[in-house]
């Protein structure tokens, strides 16, 4: 898997795909389980950002930097929609996202996101309404590994 990604560009690909506008925390939890996904079945991050563990739900800093004030996302909001820059395997990946979550709720999709021991091991020690630490890849890598079964065909 090429790391050329960003996870504006992730970001962007998922709110374009989508039927309907997203909110913050949506389009947080959809890159977490992007992020889960790569690294479990490819062994890869699909973009080098971290995730911390916020007080609800993993947050990635630099993409709440670039929409906190809005409420929902539009297409478009973080750049024209580039399909070019994605290659198979990460398209792949997002594809898997979009239809394994499409149809869960925000709340069910961070309650297994907070349920997981990265996230949880990330919390240790944090009072409860202070953002966590960060968020470790290959904790994440080992954990997913475990409980996606997912087979990409090369």
């Amino acid at each position: 898997m090429d790391y050329t990604l960003s996870i504006y560009d992730v970001a962007g690909y998922l709110i374009h795909h989508q039927p309907y506008d997203m909110t913050g925390k949506r389009l947080h939890l959809l890159c977490y389980f992007a992020q889960a996904i790569s690294l479990a079945c490819f062994d890869i991050p699909i973009f080098p950002e971290d995730f911390v563990a916020g007080a609800f739900y993993p947050i990635c800093p630099e993409l709440y930097e670039k929409h906190c004030e809005v409420p929902y996302l539009e297409d478009g909001f973080f750049g024209d929609f580039q399909p070019d820059k994605f290659n198979a395997d990460q398209v792949e990946v997002l594809s898997e996202v979009l239809s394994r979550f499409n149809d869960t709720d925000n709340v069910d999709l961070a309650t297994s996101a907070n349920s997981s021991c990265p996230y949880i091991d990330a919390r240790v020690d944090v009072p409860f309404d202070e953002r966590g630490n960060v968020i470790n890849k290959h904790a994440m890598l080992e954990y997913y590994a475990g409980i996606i079964q997912i087979t990409f065909v090369p």
